[in-house]
């Protein structure tokens, strides 16, 4: 098993964090690290919900939503046989704001594999996906 862990302090209100995390729609928005984020079916954060993710130098994965706890955290996997890749996100009350704690684990053969020959892209790319949530938090979209 791989594990990478990034944290990220973010002086918003960790409700207005959630909205930001929980708005899968607006991630090709707010960090390049993702090309598109396609739902297959409803767009909720839902248990058993799929979504379809392009990413620069990855292979286009389905990810489906394993765990959810609303305004808090949810949790989604993708991959098969030989590796299954599991991606949190939780968002938690802070000094001056919110934290936002990503986390990328790789399991099964090849996780070991993969997390030493991409383990440092996927850092990066979680590294992006953090700073796109604080930017859009701390400095909201005004329509």
């Amino acid at each position: 098993m791989t594990l990478r862990t990034y944290s990220l302090s973010i002086e918003a209100p960790a409700s207005r964090v959630w909205a930001v995390v929980s708005d899968l729609a607006s991630w090709p928005d707010l960090t390049p690290s993702i090309n598109s984020l396609v739902a297959v079916g409803d767009w909720g954060i839902i248990p058993g919900n799929k979504f379809l993710i392009d990413q620069p130098k990855l292979r286009r994965a389905v990810w489906t939503v394993t765990d959810v706890r609303p305004g808090r955290f949810f949790a989604w996997e993708s991959g098969g046989a030989g590796l299954r890749t599991r991606g949190t996100h939780e968002v938690t009350e802070g000094p001056g704001g919110a934290v936002v704690i990503l986390t990328i684990e790789q399991r099964g053969l090849l996780g070991p594999v993969v997390g030493a020959l991409a383990g440092s892209l996927m850092e990066r790319y979680i590294e992006l996906e953090a700073a796109g949530f604080k930017e859009r938090s701390e400095h909201p979209v005004v329509s």
